[in-house]
């Protein structure tokens, strides 16, 4: 994951409890602006990789109407997205193909799981990172939040602030970068696999496989033929 733990950028840096300042919160992220644009961009752009998939499914069950890409949005938990494509793969390619397949899915799904960490995490700032935004999971937010709204426990002693600021991580400019490229590379990567799927070039094909993303997750599944992708 490009995000990197809060701690192992400020740690080693005098910190002392009231000079570091931190604040999570809707409002924080717009202090970031250029970081904000590269959020925006890539939440943007999964709904179309959503819909590549839809079709490439249609692809595979050799659907052209829209019932396939239909039952394809209703499963929204990606796990059953991605095992229904699989699957379908399993009975219409031949076993080189449904390898390619699953490294392509290999990648959407690396990539998929960066994209959740945006969306459903909780971004703050911290006057030691400047140019950064922190991070962290939900859990951790309404861990804390119970305990100050529902609990009453809202004194605040160093013990507390440093066991909150374990749970945070760090988004970068170039962390943010990397993941949006890495999403046009997953839409890239799905786009030439259904050609493929179209004309059963093999130059295509041959294309597809070299790519780095591609290449790495076919070394992966043939070095260990049970890995099934990033979890």
């Amino acid at each position: 994951m490009p995000r990197k733990p809060y701690l192992s950028l400020v740690g080693g840096r005098k910190r002392a409890k009231d000079d570091e300042k931190i604040t999570i919160g809707g409002d924080a992220i717009h202090l970031r602006p250029e970081l904000q644009k590269l959020i925006g961009a890539c939440l943007m752009s999964w709904p179309f990789i959503e819909t590549q998939l839809a079709l490439l499914l249609g692809k595979l069950l050799g659907s052209p109407n829209q019932a396939a890409i239909a039952v394809f949005q209703i499963i929204r938990r990606s796990t059953m997205q991605r095992d229904a494509i699989l699957e379908a793969g399993r009975h219409t390619l031949n076993r080189d193909d449904q390898e390619l397949l699953t490294a392509v899915m290999n990648v959407v799904k690396s990539v998929e799981a960066e994209r959740n960490a945006l969306a459903h995490g909780h971004f703050g700032i911290s006057n030691l990172l400047p140019k950064d935004l922190v991070w962290l999971q939900t859990v951790h937010y309404v861990a804390h939040q119970t305990n100050v709204e529902l609990r009453g426990q809202v004194e605040w002693n160093e013990e507390k602030h440093e066991s909150m600021v374990k749970t945070f991580f760090v988004y970068t400019k170039v962390d943010l970068e990397k993941i949006e490229e890495d999403m046009r590379f997953a839409s890239r990567y799905l786009q030439l696999f259904m050609k493929y799927l179209g004309n059963q070039s093999l130059v295509v094909r041959d294309h597809l496989c070299r790519l780095p993303h591609v290449a790495q997750e076919l070394k992966r599944l043939r070095k260990h033929p049970d890995i099934r992708g990033p979890e």
